[in-house]
């Protein structure tokens, strides 16, 4: 019930926040469905909206992932989470995140994040724009057979770039290492091209790279990897 209880607040204040501000929103669609000789289905999808109101700022989002592959699942990732932002100077501000995930086949129920840090835009200008961030994340790691806090050191960097008209490169990387237990460190990446369709739609393609050096017990791997591809709308 705490998930859901949560779900729900989240949705509540999202739409609430949305409706006194409206600055940027993108959202995803991936689909695939097979049948006959091989039956395969995947579904994905993706949302985020960045509000902002004089110096402050506030990110939502949210992903969904499911896949199965003759009717078993085999893919199971979700998450949703909000950063607020307050603009200290004329490109640092200081951030405050709050997230939520759960990867069924990684045996994580539930991770629980809060964030704190600094942002800097190092440069944000009409062919590329770039910022990175630093800051400290408490983690609390619900599994089906117990739970686990860590604290950790977090740094970031994103980077966009328009390669031609109606084409761009994101890419980000998160790199975190872990103070309570240093074997248990942690990475993420993701690399997306976007090409342009019309004034609202694109399409995009994203490689995505989650890493744990000392997974869950029962877990094989060490590192997951997606690529998907996804109509996105933005508005």
């Amino acid at each position: 019930m705490g998930t859901y209880r949560f779900w729900f607040q989240s949705v509540l204040v999202f739409y609430c926040l949305n409706a006194q501000a409206a600055d940027r929103h993108e959202s995803s669609l991936g689909l695939l469905s097979t049948s006959g000789n091989t039956e395969v289905s995947s579904l994905a999808l993706r949302h985020q909206s960045e509000l902002s109101w004089d110096k402050d700022s506030l990110l939502a989002k949210g992903s969904f992932t499911r896949a199965s592959n003759q009717k078993i699942e085999t893919v199971s990732i979700w998450d949703i989470g909000f950063t607020y932002g307050r603009r200290v100077g004329s490109r640092y501000s200081l951030t405050l995140g709050e997230f939520i995930e759960g990867n069924r086949f990684q045996n994580l129920l539930q991770r629980y994040s809060t964030d704190l840090g600094l942002r800097y835009e190092v440069k944000k200008e009409g062919e590329w724009s770039a910022s990175c961030s630093i800051g400290y994340r408490f983690a609390r790691e619900n599994y089906p057979y117990g739970f686990a806090n860590y604290q950790f050191f977090r740094g970031m960097l994103e980077w966009r770039r328009t390669l031609m008209k109606g084409v761009e490169l994101s890419v980000l990387m998160e790199a975190l290492p872990n103070f309570t237990e240093p074997d248990a460190w942690q990475a993420n990446s993701e690399v997306a091209l976007t090409t342009r369709l019309s004034s609202v739609f694109s399409m995009k393609n994203e490689f995505r790279w989650r890493y744990y050096h000392e997974p869950p017990v029962g877990v094989r791997y060490r590192g997951d990897t997606a690529l998907t591809t996804a109509i996105v709308a933005r508005f």
